[in-house]
């Protein structure tokens, strides 16, 4: 339901919405309207998406244990996931655990699997508040450009907005190499006392 609030019946009448571009009919949900996404914010073909989700061209795939990437740096080889340092550190501490092998969603997890995956995450996220001493820490999972289960760990500084969403494409903010190969080696450091 869309409800609008006006001050006055003045303000109400010289109020002209073009509904259709507001919202659209949830194809799942009677009643429920999603927003628009702009032009840029598409989905890639579904047949395309049907191959990521079965793990064919899958980036994390292809790379999450590797030293280095395009991304990011290996930190640790976990039980069950790869945790890796992300070379955009708009938010600073950004980092993230992928899941060794390719799922898509967490309810194909097995029991097991969930378990030792979140035990891991929470492991990480200890040592990031070692390292870094944030207010918070953020989990998200996501998977909306990579269908592979991920889970980001963005530290929340007192001097972050609290209200604002994650948006991790904001900003690209790069450090110097050895800032790199620095706070790595603490995370490393970290982990093997969490």
């Amino acid at each position: 339901m869309l409800r609008i609030v006006a001050s006055d019946q003045a303000e109400l009448d010289g109020l002209k919405l073009d509904l259709d571009a507001l919202v659209r009919p949830c194809p799942v949900l009677p009643g429920c309207h999603h927003k628009p996404m702009p032009p840029s914010a598409r989905w890639m073909a579904p047949e395309q998406w049907a191959l990521l989700k079965q793990g064919e061209g899958c980036g994390f795939c292809a790379d999450m244990h590797m030293e280095v990437n395009e991304f990011s740096f290996l930190v640790a080889e976990l039980e069950w996931s790869y945790v890796r340092f992300a070379r955009n550190q708009y938010r600073r501490g950004w980092t993230l655990l992928a899941l060794k092998r390719h799922a898509c969603e967490l309810f194909e997890l097995t029991d097991d699997e969930s378990a030792g995956f979140w035990r891991e995450v929470a492991a990480v996220a200890r040592a990031l508040d070692h390292v870094y001493q944030p207010a918070k820490m953020n989990y998200a999972v996501f998977g909306n450009l990579s269908p592979h289960i991920h889970c980001h760990l963005v530290p929340q500084f007192f001097s972050d907005d609290p209200t604002l969403p994650l948006n991790m494409q904001a900003e690209d903010v790069r450090l110097e190499e050895l800032d790199y190969q620095q706070i790595v080696q603490a995370l490393r450091q970290a982990l093997r006392g969490a």
